[in-house]
């Protein structure tokens, strides 16, 4: 057989093994060995036995590639410990690890001095380190991540060396790593995040295995186990599972009902661990209220929250107490509740509001029976008469059952009650629910009853809504623009609008010039002295540095989620920023061009980042420093 057809075997039998065809590429490896002995055959022979879970036959086909006086081979070693461990026999694996970590470096070595290593010999690398994690040695697979990573190209290099740290809680450090290679693939951000709450707190610690999750095996293992507990505690306990379900929870734009259905399962069938992370996110201001309503469900259905007490939860941007109940809705329910509605509606026209409330208090708040247009009612008689506290807590349970049922009507009636009782912004979520759910083909029934809502917002409650909406879209408009994400000054300071750049020249003592493009050169003349940017920097509330510090410690950037998240939103900073500066960190920060927003493409996405001017990281990093 000549050099070509071997070639073509070869490449044969390795598609076969990276497509999982392991008895085939078996086959075809044992062929081309019984033509011409190749040690890297060999060890894909034993890759293929080995991922059939025969343990003892991948060791015997690595004989050779492990005896002494054979070609240095880290991968053979590498694989041999991942074998023995699988087989118990841990001593024999240290061994055999440590041998391939001996000659991992001794070959480095001697093919430097030829040149540079060829990307075949240092992939090498990924092997070595998962060896090391299947002995959970985490401070070793992190030692050597380090010490190899500045020769290594393999994104799972950096993903190994990831849950090293996260098992060592450096989470940082984890974090780190995984954003390194978050353009490969996509979950390496959501997992990112999952490091950055377990850093703040919010997640409990759990020991991930060196393994990278399959998604479609746990799909399946998922719709495997859902009628049964027990499966259901198994699946959970595995802490690939875990990772996998969070970075499903924690990505944003996943659908809602599966990001709340997995963590319930979390919740429900993680054990102490899962209880624990679910009380935690209820009082986390980095998780956002629509997982904590879940969260606090899933813990009242648990027994963990005793159904009707308050719980003290971060939601509404505030702490405060909100009462959860279990929920059923059934037509048994509705055909009880439809005669109280009536008689509560026939009460209120009378003027007996009182009467008409404690009508509806009965079923509805102490024997825990759900009736939404009940519900409605009452929100609106409590406003009516003033009593806050207890239309706050039927708020509450309203918000949680609009989360977890798929009822437009039901939105559409909470739009209008949150008009009549004055919360516009609650009003406009439950319009956008609607516009983002509707079928297409209900579009311009749906275009004109959205239409009147947004009128009854604009012209009959609060006169200075429809003004307040158009300045934040305007403001959004510049928010929205394209920026580079390390801007210059020149590209960030067109992107302002001009009255923007008056307001800057008016922060800095500067008398604005009459033309936009002399406003410009003189801001960024300003900026460029370092001197004046020291004086600049002293004059900033300590938020401020502090927002620059966080930002220049990760490249010079952020997302705007995360940043207003920990320092606050521009929400209130209206447009008009030469005549009322903007009261936010991020806001003034802005209007001063320390820092610039906008649009940027990250992994296909259009992300809003804010991002200091490149021009100025030197500097701002040696005064903040």
């Amino acid at each position: 057989m000549d050099n070509n057809n071997m070639r073509r075997l070869e490449e044969k039998g390795r598609e076969c093994l990276e497509g999982g065809d392991y008895g085939k590429a078996v086959k075809i490896f044992n062929k081309a060995l019984a033509v011409q002995e190749n040690h890297v055959i060999r060890n894909n022979l034993a890759m293929a036995h080995y991922q059939t879970g025969d343990y003892d036959t991948c060791l015997r086909s690595l004989q050779l590639n492990l005896a002494d006086g054979a070609i240095l081979n880290p991968y053979a070693h590498s694989l041999a410990c991942l074998a023995l461990v699988k087989s118990g026999q841990l001593r024999d694996a240290r061994i055999q690890l440590e041998k391939a970590i001996k000659e991992m470096d001794e070959g480095t070595r001697a093919l430097a001095c030829a040149g540079k290593p060829p990307p075949s010999w240092n992939e090498y690398a990924v092997i070595v380190l998962r060896a090391a994690g299947a002995l959970q040695d985490h401070r070793l697979v992190f030692k050597l991540y380090n010490k190899w990573r500045n020769r290594q190209s393999n994104w799972e290099n950096a993903y190994f060396g990831g849950v090293a740290a996260f098992n060592l809680k450096k989470y940082r450090q984890a974090a780190g790593c995984w954003t390194s290679i978050a353009p490969v693939w996509r979950p390496f951000m959501a997992m990112q995040r999952v490091a950055v709450l377990a850093d703040r707190g919010d997640i409990p610690h759990f020991t991930l295995e060196y393994d990278h999750f399959n998604q479609d095996k746990i799909m399946k293992m998922a719709a495997d186990a859902v009628d049964d507990p027990v499966k259901m505690r198994q699946m959970i306990s595995d802490s690939t599972v875990r990772l996998f379900y969070l970075t499903i929870i924690l990505e944003e734009e996943m659908d809602l009902k599966l990001r709340n259905l997995f963590l319930s399962y979390i919740i429900k069938y993680g054990g102490e661990w899962g209880s624990r992370l679910g009380q935690d996110w209820l009082l986390s201001p980095a998780i956002n209220d629509e997982l904590k309503i879940a969260a606090a469900m899933t813990l009242v259905e648990t027994g963990v929250i005793p159904p009707g007490e308050p719980v003290t939860m971060y939601i509404d941007n505030q702490q405060r107490e909100v009462y959860m109940r279990g929920y059923v809705l059934s037509p048994a329910t509705g055909a009880k509740m439809v005669r109280v509605y009536q008689e509560a509606i026939n009460l209120a026209g009378d003027g007996e509001i009182k009467e008409a409330i404690r009508l509806l208090e009965g079923p509805l708040l102490e024997e825990g029976t759900v009736y939404p247009p009940a519900m409605i009612l009452l929100v609106r008689l409590y406003h009516n008469q003033g009593v806050e506290r207890k239309k706050r807590q039927l708020i509450d349970m309203l918000e949680s059952i609009s989360e977890n049922v798929d009822d437009l009507k039901l939105h559409s009636e909470m739009a209008n009650m949150y008009l009549d009782i004055d919360e516009i912004e609650r009003a406009m979520k439950h319009a956008a629910v609607i516009k983002s759910k509707c079928p297409p083909a209900e579009s311009k029934e749906l275009d004109k009853r959205l239409s009147e809502q947004l009128a009854r917002i604009y012209m009959e409650h609060e006169i200075d809504a429809y003004s307040d909406f158009v300045i934040q879209e305007y403001r959004r408009k510049v928010e929205d623009k394209r920026l580079a994400i390390s801007p210059g000054l020149a590209q960030g300071i067109k992107n302002m609008p001009a009255g923007w750049l008056s307001a800057a020249c008016q922060s800095y003592s500067l008398a604005p010039a009459r033309l936009r493009k002399d406003r410009e050169r003189q801001i960024t003349a300003l900026l460029q002295e370092e001197e004046n940017l020291q004086i600049i920097i002293q004059g900033l509330d300590p938020a401020g540095r502090e927002l620059l510090r966080y930002l220049l410690q990760r490249e010079g950037w952020s997302r705007i989620n995360t940043l207003t998240r920990k320092f606050g939103s521009m929400d209130d900073d209206g447009f008009f920023w030469e005549y009322e500066p903007p009261g936010s960190t991020l806001g003034q920060l802005w209007l001063r061009c320390l820092i610039f927003i906008g649009r940027v493409q990250i992994n296909g996405r259009n992300t809003k980042i804010a991002a200091v001017p490149v021009e100025l990281r030197p500097a701002l990093s040696r005064l903040l420093g």
